[in-house]
């Protein structure tokens, strides 16, 4: 939009439109916001388990099984 001429507010307003678009196609991602807030507002939040961990819990209580 650098060095641009404009021929009236709507010919801006149409240029100005095209450019958001563009860019909007060609670099926005999604953001993964991961701020939960401070003090007394902070939600203590559990993430899932993963299979990984999920197998290594099963391993080891089937483990304990056996020592019982």
């Amino acid at each position: 939009m650098r060095h641009e001429s404009f021929r009236s507010r709507e010919d801006l307003k149409e240029k100005l439109q095209t450019f958001i678009e563009y860019d909007n196609r060609s670099y926005a991602k999604p953001v993964n916001w991961t701020y939960e807030g401070t003090g007394k507002e902070a939600k203590k939040v559990e993430r899932p388990r993963t299979w990984h961990e999920n197998k290594q819990t099963a391993k080891s209580e089937r483990i304990l099984a056996l020592v019982a």
